[in-house]
């Protein structure tokens, strides 16, 4: 059954705060892997979740349309995050790129186990390339990067949650994957 943001954040807006309970529990998983692109480590994620579940039940008076509850909540999950980044600048370790989140379970992902310890050294290398290259990204390519590859959301999803047209969109993500290629061609 899917869950109706709108009629959720008014009932909430009506006085019925527990009800806030299922944007959190609807939305928790992805608001920490939005988190983790920029803190780059669980705790520091879930921290930043936290933080953004109390803004959003805080401005949720402020949110002019309900049914886009979802993008205007990772606006808030990304702008926590970005500042959390830098004042952090934190490094992302091995362990916790190699583990998946599920349900608040800790679930080890099983490429990494599989491979040889040389292939498991070269593997992380590759991570490590390719997370310092799409860091090294400025902010509007970087977010398009997440949003198309790691979101997995529609170019008209994307396209809709930053306010531009779809064509702008593809020219963005055409323009960032190539910033993406140079900076990955650099570090070899």
């Amino acid at each position: 059954m899917k869950i109706d943001d709108a009629c959720i954040v008014k009932s909430v807006l009506a006085g019925n705060s527990n009800d806030f309970r299922v944007l959190v529990d609807k939305y928790k998983l992805l608001a920490e892997q939005w988190a983790f692109h920029h803190a780059r480590n669980m705790s520091d994620a879930e921290e930043i979740v936290q933080e953004a579940f109390v803004e959003a039940y805080s401005r949720l008076s402020t949110l002019q349309k309900p049914c886009r509850f979802g993008s205007w909540f990772r606006r808030i999950v990304t702008n926590i995050a970005i500042l959390w980044f830098r004042q952090r600048r934190s490094i992302v370790s091995f362990e916790e790129v190699s583990n998946i989140y599920h349900n608040e379970e800790e679930i080890r992902y099983s490429y990494y186990d599989t491979l040889s310890p040389l292939n498991q050294f070269e593997a992380k290398e590759q991570v490590d390339k390719l997370d310092a290259a799409i860091s090294a990204l400025p902010q509007t390519y970087r977010q398009v990067i997440m949003m198309f590859y790691f979101d997995a959301q529609s170019y008209k999803e994307i396209a809709a949650e930053l306010g531009i047209s779809v064509a702008a969109l593809k020219s963005r993500l055409y323009r960032a994957k190539e910033k993406l290629k140079k900076e990955m061609l650099k570090n070899e």
